[in-house]
Parts: structure tokens; C-alpha cells; sequence
């Protein structure tokens, strides 16, 4: 799993399109989206989840459980930390 860290959200469109070409040149199968958790990302993730979650499906707890047991978490998603 191919992980990427934000620590300040910005442009949510230009996210997704740079987290696509990563995953598109990478040999990861699954990508996760680490966020700090701050009060204007969280805003940020609020507001644009409809779009993030086509994407990145998968919240804090289902990733985190899977990456302790090593294995897939079965979809890419977002980790808020």
C-alpha cells in the first residue's frame, strides 16, 4: 500500500489528480491518503467527502486495522491522524 501525507489540504481536485498519477506510476495496488488532523481538514473532508470517498472509500479504522494485521485493506482510503 502506497501511502501519501498531507499535513495542510488545499485544492482537493489537485489532490486526487496527483494521488491518480502516483498510483498510476507506482506498483502499489492500494493508496492511502494520510491527513493531519487539524479542524480545517477535517472541514475540508466534510465538505468534499462525496467527492474524496469515490476515490478514497475507506476511512481511519478499517485502514488501520488492516495495516496491523498486514494485510489489504481491500480499497484505498483516508487516514486522519
Amino acid at each position: 500500500m502506497r501511502i501519501d501525507a498531507v499535513t495542510r489540504i488545499s485544492d482537493v481536485q489537485q489532490l486526487l489528480r496527483s494521488l491518480h498519477l502516483k498510483a498510476r506510476d507506482s506498483s502499489e495496488g492500494r493508496v492511502a491518503l494520510l491527513v493531519a488532523a487539524s479542524r480545517r481538514n477535517r472541514r475540508i473532508l466534510a465538505e468534499y467527502g462525496d467527492l474524496l470517498s469515490a476515490d478514497l472509500p475507506l476511512t481511519t479504522g478499517p485502514i488501520l486495522a488492516a495495516l496491523r494485521q498486514d494485510r489489504d485493506p481491500g480499497a484505498n482510503g483516508i487516514v486522519v491522524l
